[in-house]
């Protein structure tokens, strides 16, 4: 976010000055002249509003801004430099570098600005960011629920064509599941009602199965998601 202030307002008896902020903070500069008196306005990063005056005299011309043909790439910002004078630079966001940020940076994390959700794992194992999802969810970032429900069981002799129309649940619209026909190819079907707690717990645990995700509680003397350890 920017603001903008108005630092300094002196009358036509005493010197003129500008305000200046520090130059990595310094987005734009004006200096305006009006009822005898100059006002400073600085639009300014709310990082660290740290604050430097310096002199400058009535006759005082500003040169145009210095980067305005300075073209920083990648979203990089140009700002001037205290020496040598009005010098541009470009700063660059996190994984780019160079003069003008065209550089990018190829970290040996690829998972450190990377982030999966609903407790989904980054894995890396293509020096490419991949979430691995818990049970229950899916895509990029494991931000999407999938959908309950089995697909049916197609038998050879009602295959249908072996056309790929869906890659997982979500591209399914309602209920519909992405199911595969037999034969290599994929198609939204609906889903067939099923027990989702029916088998899932083991050694007298008790199901639940909220939303159709299953979850055990177990006896004395076992635990694990099915109770299929044996506790000491």
């Amino acid at each position: 976010n920017l603001i903008k202030r108005n630092l300094s307002r002196l009358n036509r008896f005493s010197s003129y000055k500008c305000c200046l902020c520090n130059v990595k903070d310094i987005l734009d500069f004006n200096l305006n002249k009006t009822n005898m008196y100059t006002s400073c306005i600085l639009i300014f990063l709310l990082v660290t509003q740290t604050v430097v005056c310096s002199h400058i005299q009535e006759d005082t011309e500003l040169t145009p801004d210095s980067c305005t043909n300075y073209k920083c790439q990648n979203n990089g910002t140009c700002t001037l430099a205290d020496a040598p004078a009005d010098a541009p630079y470009c700063v660059c966001p996190p994984w780019y570098t160079g003069q003008f940020c065209e550089e990018r940076i190829y970290s040996r994390n690829p998972c450190l600005y990377y982030t999966c959700e609903n407790g989904g794992t980054c894995t890396s194992p293509y020096d490419a960011p991949l979430c691995e999802c818990p049970a229950g969810f899916g895509g990029d970032r494991c931000e999407l629920t999938q959908k309950p429900g089995r697909c049916p069981v197609y038998e050879p002799t009602s295959q249908g064509q072996c056309v790929i129309r869906c890659d997982n649940d979500f591209n399914c619209t309602g209920i519909e599941k992405c199911c595969s026909n037999s034969c290599n190819g994929r198609l939204c079907t609906k889903d067939i009602i099923f027990d989702p707690c029916d088998g899932y717990c083991l050694n007298g645990g008790t199901c639940s199965a909220p939303a159709d995700a299953p979850s055990c509680l177990c006896p004395s003397g076992y635990t694990g998601d099915r109770c299929e350890v044996l506790s000491e």
